[in-house]
This record gives C-alpha cells, sequence and structure tokens, in this order.
C-alpha cells in the first residue's frame, strides 16, 4: 500500500507489530490509555491519551508555589515533533518533554532599527527580549526597545515583587537567551567591560555613564540562583 501526494508515491507508514492483549502506553494519560493497538494501528479516540483524559485538565483557583520557565533556545514545535518521531515512531512521547502540564507558544517578529519595519527572521535576542519584556526590538538588541531604552524583564520584576529567581542555562550566562533575564545592553556580544570579551558596546559601558556589560548587569540584577556553562575561559 502507498499514499499518494501529487505525482510522488509513497511508502505507507509502518506501524510495530505487537502480540494480541500487547498495550503500548506511549502517554501520560489516564492507565487504561492504549495509544498503538495490539493490531498496530493508532489510537484515534479523541483525547483518550492525553494527561488529564478527554474532560481536560479543569480549573483552578489555586495559586502556583513555583514557576519555573524552560526555554528551548531555537526549538519550535517542528524540531520536536521531528525529533519525536525519529526517537520514539508515530505516536510515541517522550517521557520528561510531553510530561509537562503547560506549553506555550507565540509568534514573533523583530523589527528593523533603521526604519522599524518588520523583520521577519529574528535571532535569539530580539525574540528573548520579547518574552521576557513583552517589547519587540531589533536584532542584537538585550532587554532595550528599538530606541534603546532598557525594558523591565522577567526576573526584574519577581524580585521587586519579593520572589526569589532563578537562571540556568547549559550555554554561557552572558549568551543571548540568558542574558535578557538581567541585561540591558545595545548589543548582544557586549559580554564584558574589558579583555578579548569587550564588544564595541561604548555607550553601554560604564565609564561613558552606561548600565555596563552584560556580565557588570548580571551580578548586579543577581538571581538568587545564577548557572551557566563555559567557553573554556
Amino acid at each position: 500500500m502507498a499514499l499518494a501526494v501529487g505525482a510522488l508515491s509513497l511508502p505507507a507508514l509502518a506501524l510495530p507489530a505487537s502480540a494480541a492483549g500487547t498495550t503500548y502506553r506511549q502517554a501520560n494519560g489516564p492507565a487504561d490509555c492504549v495509544s498503538i493497538n495490539p493490531d498496530g494501528s493508532l489510537n484515534t479516540d479523541p483525547g483518550s491519551c492525553s494527561q488529564f483524559g478527554p474532560a481536560g485538565q479543569g480549573r483552578s483557583n489555586q495559586q502556583a508555589r513555583n514557576v519555573i520557565l524552560i526555554i528551548g533556545d531555537g526549538m519550535g514545535q517542528q524540531e520536536i515533533t521531528a525529533a519525536r518521531n525519529y526517537v520514539e515512531g508515530a505516536g510515541g512521547r517522550f517521557e520528561g518533554l510531553d510530561n509537562l502540564p503547560h506549553v506555550g507558544l507565540y509568534t514573533h517578529h523583530s523589527i528593523n532599527k533603521k526604519d522599524g519595519s518588520v523583520n521577519y527572521v529574528t535571532d535569539s535576542a530580539a525574540l528573548g527580549t520579547a518574552w521576557t519584556t513583552g517589547t519587540k526590538t531589533y536584532n542584537g538588541a538585550i532587554g532595550v526597545e528599538v530606541a534603546g531604552r532598557p525594558e523591565q524583564n522577567l526576573i526584574e520584576v519577581a524580585k521587586n515583587a519579593g520572589m526569589r529567581t532563578g537562571n540556568v542555562t547549559t550555554s554561557e550566562i552572558q549568551d543571548a537567551t540568558p542574558a535578557v533575564m538581567g541585561a540591558h545592553v545595545s548589543t548582544r556580544s557586549c559580554y564584558a567591560p574589558s579583555g578579548d570579551f569587550k564588544a564595541s558596546c561604548e555607550a553601554d559601558q560604564r565609564v561613558n555613564g552606561g548600565l555596563g556589560s552584560i556580565s557588570e548587569q548580571l551580578v548586579d540584577t543577581r538571581a538568587d540562583v545564577t548557572l551557566g556553562g563555559s567557553r573554556g575561559l
């Protein structure tokens, strides 16, 4: 059997064969959920294998004690889906990622600094500034709007409200995505005030009246827990 797509003929998807009575849960839903039936066909009952079943999660007036925001830099649903299909197969699930109770998605574009027009190709700095401050800006900007004015970020809001905060990353802590949680500079490469990692960001330097480099500002913001990777420095 084949699936015809225009003039292209593709072989049908081969589902795993299984012995009668075998249950493939591959989900974090109800214990009686079967995502792949014993004959190898997929379960098409809507919602039966979702985490909270067909009824959904429901609503509650309870407040969360802790909020952990996990950012997969450069990782959208298409990358996750491709990896899931490759590793777990059709109808499969990642034990960790797919067990998270909430996933948020939003679209974004950056802004060209010269004329304020739309830039459909954004970078981590502009995107990070958008989700942590709610402000669209130009590519390369860390925590500032198009004119260079600092915008308050999530960690600053939380600290001002008396909450404990953290900023943890597998990259260097000055990288664009973690940097937007604690710094406000005109260019993402403004890592340090001196040395090999001093970028051309003179207006941001403290000796010139600026807020300082990313490293200096991260120390000032001082999340209660700050962990980052290394560039072999």
